[in-house]
């Protein structure tokens, strides 16, 4: 079997690096609202279910991806690609549709703000990068030789 391309790892270790700013941003979020007496752990207990199974499903797939599976460059793209990324834009977006301003987010930004956005800038980079590196020609040319 021909060996992994660089790119196909780059993208792996990548997806995986979007997994963990996923998670920071979660725990980031939740403690502030922890912190914040808007919501307690019984409150979050579902959305930290859902997120734990999403995280889990992507880091295991994102392994796959590595370990030269092609189903799993298909279901980042479609999944973490497609859906993750409009998650990670949307309430930007509306945000802005709304009638926010980037001016106004800057001037009221604060340590934490700064740290959230961050993160989130991280991880839809990481996103944004592994999803052409995955179907590169050298990335077509090796998954057309794998199956499974």
């Amino acid at each position: 079997a021909p060996a992994l391309p660089r790119n196909i790892a780059t993208a792996a270790a990548l997806w995986l690096a979007a997994v963990g700013a996923g998670v920071l941003e979660s725990a980031t979020t939740m403690a502030g609202l922890l912190a914040g007496g808007s919501a307690t752990l019984a409150d979050l207990a579902p959305q930290i279910g859902l997120r734990l199974a999403v995280y889990t499903a992507a880091a295991f797939v994102a392994m796959r991806l590595y370990r030269g599976k092609p189903w799993a460059r298909i279901a980042l793209a479609a999944g973490l690609g497609g859906f993750g990324t409009v998650s990670l834009v949307i309430e930007p977006i509306n945000w802005l549709l709304s009638g926010g301003s980037v001016a106004e987010a800057v001037a009221d930004a604060t340590v934490p703000s700064i740290v959230l956005a961050s993160i989130r800038f991280l991880h839809l980079m990481a996103v944004l990068t592994a999803l052409p590196l995955m179907f590169t020609p050298t990335a077509n040319a090796y998954f057309r030789t794998r199956h499974g």
